[in-house]
């Protein structure tokens, strides 16, 4: 099976709490959740590769902070591919009719498509691995 990862890239991981899991606490730089794990997956698998594994998950975040936080989050860092979690906050805002906070599913899939746009990081990105919620996928995504 071939590699899509090549040495020495970046890979950026970007969301809420379930990528920050405390990456800036007791468990720097990546945390004690999934993307420690991935990155311990790669690195035991091809070590050579040495990659560059960032995690700037925000708890709390929301898609609209992080179109807010974009360049400064993503777009400094240059990544060559990034994963991205984020949306359970805005499900939790939107189910509770939050008018200050919650976005509309379609305001949602409007923020998000953007960083789906292989263009929203860098013109010459490798690739994008995308995590999604449920919510999307109720939306017809």
């Amino acid at each position: 099976m071939a590699v899509l990862i090549k040495p020495q890239q970046t890979l950026l991981f970007v969301g809420d709490s379930i990528t920050d899991c405390d990456h800036r606490g007791p468990f720097v730089p990546l945390g004690d959740g999934y993307p420690r794990m991935v990155s311990d997956l790669i690195t035991v698998r091809y070590p050579a590769h040495r990659l560059q594994v960032i995690n700037v998950g925000i708890d709390g975040d929301t898609v609209r902070n992080l179109a807010n936080c974009w360049t400064d989050d993503v777009i400094r860092h240059r990544p060559n591919w990034m994963l991205i979690k984020i949306g359970i906050n805005d499900l939790s805002q939107w189910l509770a009719q939050d008018p200050k906070d919650s976005v509309s599913p379609p305001q949602y899939a409007e923020l998000y498509e953007h960083f789906c746009c292989p263009g929203s990081v860098r013109p010459h990105a490798a690739g994008h691995l995308v995590i999604t919620h449920v919510w999307l996928k109720a939306m017809g995504w």
